[in-house]
């Protein structure tokens, strides 16, 4: 048996949804590699995910989002006057089913799982690189895998390197689970849809239009001395005729159920808390009574007019100048403006903080006036 993980990596410069529109919730996600000169970079088409929540959270695979050590190789050979880069995420939205999307944000990770092969993002600003709030976009709600029967018809939709990274929907019958109770992280979903690179990531919907899988592997089997052969193909019942002697004997199409993804989607939602001291930028000592600030996006300190209703949150230091932030509205991986201060000092402002984890720590300094 060889496995196939169902990305195909192509290099290139430059409220609930009704059955016929639940493809809207299916994305395309680029990687771009932005080297340290500025006019190098390098964009991938990554796979696909599907929108969970309204805001732009996304499910996706691992795999879809994770360079290998081959690709890794590939970047540093290409990379010209650069010895540094760093990853980054594009969102494209669906236009319509059999068309090309169109690129519309970029995304963070928040949580990722190797061993589940999952990861969480989020959108975080649009393609001119203005943060965003208040998105309102489609997005599918998770269903119950376990309340499937061999039969049950789902609708499973991605951007397939075949199809020109087109949005595809195919038709396919459930045929089973797979699990090995010895190991916690193994669980699929058999489907008969015929599927290929670029759908890793995608949706798999059942009749309630709920998401269900996330089509993730591709299981090829072949004669015992046939799988050095076939491991080095892509998608071997292709690049094969039928009358090689190494032609697949069977292939089958994977499904990760969304049941699995509940540990990384509880810490990619789960309250966030930002904590840190306020002190005398001279003496270093904490600043009591200060106080520190948070502001709506996307609302800068360019754009703020000193309005109530441009405040997200604010918090006063205690006596040793320390503040502990806890709030279920700020968003990992969501820039914000953020601004402290007390009279007698300069106030400190900060446009583009990006909270990167559940727990953040702050030291921060203020100057007399």
């Amino acid at each position: 048996m060889v496995r196939f993980l169902l990305v195909f990596v192509t290099i290139f410069l430059s409220l609930r949804l009704a059955h016929a529109d639940e493809w809207r919730a299916v994305v395309m996600i680029g990687h771009r590699i932005a080297f340290s000169a500025p006019d190098e970079s390098l964009h991938f088409v990554a796979g696909s995910g599907t929108l969970i929540s309204r805001d732009g959270v996304i499910l996706t695979n691992y795999h879809v989002i994770h360079i290998g050590a081959e690709e890794e190789a590939y970047i540093r050979k290409t990379a010209k006057r650069s010895d540094r880069y760093k990853h980054e995420y594009t969102v494209y939205l669906p236009t319509e089913v059999g068309k090309h999307p169109r690129w519309e944000y970029w995304a963070v990770p928040l949580v990722v799982n190797r061993a589940l092969d999952l990861a969480v993002m989020r959108i975080v600003r649009d393609k001119h690189d203005q943060p965003v709030a208040n998105l309102n976009l489609p997005f599918l709600r998770l269903g119950s895998p376990q309340g499937l029967r061999p039969g049950s018809r789902l609708r499973i939709y991605g951007y397939p390197a075949n199809r020109n990274f087109r949005l595809t929907q195919l038709e396919g019958q459930f045929l089973g689970y797979r699990y090995d109770h010895s190991n916690r992280f193994d669980g699929w979903l058999h489907v008969d849809a015929r599927l290929s690179g670029g759908f890793s990531g995608g949706a798999a919907v059942d009749e309630q239009q709920r998401l269900v899988g996330i089509p993730s592997l591709i299981e090829y089997y072949v004669k015992e001395e046939c799988r050095g052969v076939v491991a080095g193909l892509r998608e071997p019942d292709e690049v094969l005729q039928p009358s090689h002697p190494c032609f697949p004997e069977s292939r089958v199409s994977l499904l990760r159920p969304v049941s699995l993804a509940a540990d990384v989607l509880q810490q990619a939602f789960q309250e966030v808390v930002i904590e840190g001291q306020i002190v005398d930028a001279r003496s270093g000592e904490g600043v009591p009574g200060a106080r520190f600030a948070v502001l709506k996006p996307p609302v800068t300190w360019g754009s703020y007019r000193g309005q109530a209703d441009q405040v997200l949150i604010v918090v006063v230091t205690g006596k040793d100048g320390r503040f502990a932030l806890r709030s279920a509205q700020i968003a990992v991986g969501q820039a914000y403006s953020i601004g402290w201060g007390k009279d007698g000092y300069k106030d400190g402002l900060k446009d583009n903080f990006v909270v990167t984890g559940p727990r953040t720590r702050l030291v921060l300094r203020l100057h007399r006036s």
